[in-house]
């Protein structure tokens, strides 16, 4: 058997381009080492309950006049048009829900004299 080699989970992939974006703004803007250290650990901590697991699972009974295969076909219909309609939805949110976090903390930084 070969070496395994284990690939980070998305979360944490999609936390590292961040860092990585917050770092490039925190040199563009000479943030001092603290501020800089408080902003990614208040970020990575909101971020990873931001993305916590939601399940929209739930049963829908159908007229009993339709078939198996017609329901079937329904419900497929659905979850492909109301996932897609709710992963564009669920990430405006989350992106406005983390900027607006971000401020915050950087009004926190400079009401403690960080920045």
């Amino acid at each position: 058997m070969g070496d395994i080699v284990s690939f980070p989970v998305k979360l944490v992939r999609d936390w590292l381009i961040i860092e990585r974006a917050m770092n490039d703004a925190f040199i563009q803007n000479r943030t001092p080492e603290a501020a800089q250290n408080r902003l990614k650990e208040q970020m990575k901590s909101f971020y990873e309950i931001m993305h916590g697991e939601i399940d929209l699972n739930f049963d829908v009974e159908f007229p009993p006049g339709i078939s198996r295969e017609q329901a079937a076909l329904v419900s497929s219909r659905i979850r492909e048009k109301g996932s897609l309609a709710l992963e564009e939805q669920l990430h405006a949110f989350t992106h406005k829900l983390f900027f607006d976090r971000l401020r915050r903390e950087m009004d926190v930084c400079r009401e403690i004299g960080l920045l």
